[in-house]
């Protein structure tokens, strides 16, 4: 080994990614989404317990409980729906693994379910009730 190689090694080139690009690379990413999904439930599970406990313990009122419980159950159902619209929907090309037919029609009347709970929510609040005697 000639001694200018031990005084003088080669460089060591890293590669660095350009500007901006690992946004990209994180967004095509399968682990990212399914972090980010897996993250975004657990928190809404959390919130869902501590605000029934609150108000099993008397912290806060059942009538804001009730709401706040309401909204997280939409939007977990709404999660659910549209997962499973998108997995009927959304098979790479070529896909030969198993499928369940009944994804796109039961992730469809779960969204439909959605929709008239916001909606009748929203109509309810606009009239004024109150479901309190």
């Amino acid at each position: 080994m000639p001694v200018e190689s031990l005084r003088y090694p080669r460089r060591m080139t890293i590669e660095t990614p350009r500007k901006r690009t690992w946004v990209g690379e994180w967004v095509r990413s399968e682990s990212f989404w399914r972090d980010v999904v897996s993250r975004a439930l657990a928190g809404l599970i959390v919130l869902l317990v501590g605000t029934a406990v609150a108000a099993v313990l008397g912290i806060i009122p059942w009538s804001t409980a009730g709401g706040a419980i309401t909204l997280v159950l939409v939007v977990l159902v709404a999660v659910v729906a549209l997962t499973l619209i998108a997995t009927a929907l959304l098979k790479p090309p070529g896909y030969r693994g198993p499928t369940w037919k009944l994804w796109l029609p039961v992730g469809a009347v779960l969204l439909v379910f959605t929709v008239i709970l916001c909606v009748g929510g929203y109509l309810l609040g606009a009239i004024g009730y109150d479901p309190s005697p």
